[in-house]
């Protein structure tokens, strides 16, 4: 390990695992650990409490959570399945040359092509000088007086 070196794309990934860990990590065994205490976000001081497998035992002995997790399971099923098998039908539909099949394809596209158009009228709302909630929340804070005009060219 002598005159180690680690390589640039390793340490231009290393901002990105600290986040993933930060963001992903940190509040999954944050979760995993209060799971075995009585932890109530009214009661603080319950979160260093350990308590074991009690949590656990009392949901699993719980007629209602079976019950929840059956109805889980049976929608997940139906959902997937049907889900599956209409994106095959249509896959095949659409495969097949047919007369209509421009259209089609056009038609299918369409949510496609309408998600980011609809993302940027929302960031233009956000952005505006008179009824932006940016704009908005600026003032709010008291950081800015005026409202800033995001949107001018110049």
């Amino acid at each position: 390990m002598k005159g180690f070196k680690p390589s640039a794309p390793v340490l231009l990934l290393l901002p990105a695992f600290v986040v993933l860990a930060a963001v992903v990590l940190v509040p999954l065994l944050l979760s995993l650990y209060s799971s075995f205490t009585p932890f109530r976000l009214t009661r603080p001081e319950t979160f260093f409490v350990l308590i074991g497998f009690r949590n656990y035992m009392s949901i699993l002995g719980n007629p209602d959570f079976w019950w929840a997790f059956g109805r889980t399971v049976l929608l997940l099923t139906v959902a997937l399945n049907l889900e599956m098998l209409l994106g095959l039908g249509l896959a095949m539909l659409v495969e097949k040359a047919t007369r209509g099949q421009r259209i089609l394809r056009t038609l299918m596209m369409f949510p496609m092509m309408f998600s980011p158009i609809l993302v940027g009228f929302q960031f233009k709302f956000m952005f505006n000088d008179n009824i932006g909630l940016v704009n908005n929340a600026l003032q709010s804070l008291g950081i800015t007086q005026d409202a800033i005009p995001w949107l001018i060219e110049s």
